[in-house]
């Protein structure tokens, strides 16, 4: 095959290759899937991807966060970093040392201006003096799988001042021994309950959603994915004081909710969020559906109020991805 035939042909297998790549893309113009790729923009750590839309004629890329020298990657990092009570220097410092970035303390402050509402920690972190040693505070438990509990000291002082009892349970859990209570095969996730007419309100898009399709970004695999959603949001977002929490039932106290169990009912919480003056139940489900999941929720809570004495009438429950978000009252 002569060289020009083949070079043509090469183009011709690469451009239906890019095609097929790109025909879940939706136009975020006219929502179609008729989209291609149409070349590459040099940015400051590399090469963004330009897409063409074949209906409206739109050009766009992918990145989560457009309109920028640097890729999203970098900028989740940095803020990050900075939300974690580091200074703008120190920031930027840590960002060349660790990933070999250079991003001046400067832009990493139009950052926190330009990304005040993607980051809600910013508002926060503007009006306290924060220590990065002392802002989080780690436990790894050995429940038949490894979980990392964290604690966001600063969002917890702030919940305590509506729900007191809070901290009281949660650092008791940084130190306690919980004997053989996690040993238990009887787990809220694998519990039968149903919960009848549960009262399910979806909203297709808002903070968490959000959130979450920046924190995926940033898992190097699906594996990895559930601790990176929740670390961001324990660092990024303004009402995420808690994750991995432990929380369990006896057999007595279970009487209570109408359960009958052999052994204590035990499970983990993935976040714990304090906002409009209740405690939110936050459970990332990359991979199910939502409404599915009401009935491990509603356990969820029992676990909770007796744990901490706060009422169900004052907890709501929500499962959560990138895609959607689903809340309920528990009872």
């Amino acid at each position: 095959m002569p060289e020009d035939t083949k070079t043509t042909q090469e183009r011709a297998d690469l451009l239906q290759k890019q095609e097929r790549e790109s025909e879940d893309n939706l136009c975020p113009k006219c929502g179609s899937r008729e989209v291609i790729h149409y070349g590459s923009r040099k940015t400051k750590t590399g090469q963004t991807t330009i897409f063409l839309c074949k209906d409206c004629q739109a050009h766009f890329t992918l990145r989560p966060i457009k309109h920028t020298l640097y890729d999203t990657a970098t900028i989740l990092r940095t803020m990050q970093a900075y939300n974690s009570g580091h200074s703008f220097i120190d920031t930027s410092k840590m960002m060349r040392k660790r990933f070999k970035v250079k991003i001046p303390p400067t832009t990493i402050y139009n950052w926190t201006q330009r990304y005040v509402k993607t980051f809600p920690f910013i508002q926060l972190r503007k009006r306290y003096v924060i220590d990065p040693a002392d802002l989080i505070v780690t436990r790894r438990f050995q429940h038949k799988q490894v979980y990392d509990m964290r604690l966001h000291r600063l969002k917890l002082n702030i919940a305590a001042m509506t729900f007191p009892t809070l901290p009281r349970y949660l650092f008791y859990l940084m130190k306690a021994d919980l004997g053989g209570t996690f040993d238990s095969n009887t787990r809220c996730s694998d519990f039968r309950y149903e919960l009848p007419k549960v009262n399910m309100r979806t909203i297709p898009k808002n903070c968490a959603t959000d959130l979450t399709g920046l924190a995926e970004t940033l898992a190097n695999s699906k594996k990895r994915r559930h601790d990176t959603v929740e670390e961001f949001f324990l660092i990024n977002d303004a009402t995420t004081f808690a994750t991995e929490v432990p929380v369990y039932l006896t057999k007595e106290e279970a009487k209570r909710f109408g359960l009958r169990i052999s052994e204590p009912l035990t499970g983990h919480i993935d976040m714990l969020q304090c906002r409009n003056g209740r405690i939110h139940i936050m459970d990332y489900k990359p991979d199910q559906d939502l409404k599915n999941v009401s009935g491990q929720l509603n356990l969820y809570a029992f676990c909770l109020t007796c744990r901490t004495g706060i009422p169900l009438a004052r907890t709501t429950c929500a499962a959560f991805n990138k895609d959607a978000y689903a809340e309920f009252l528990p009872r």
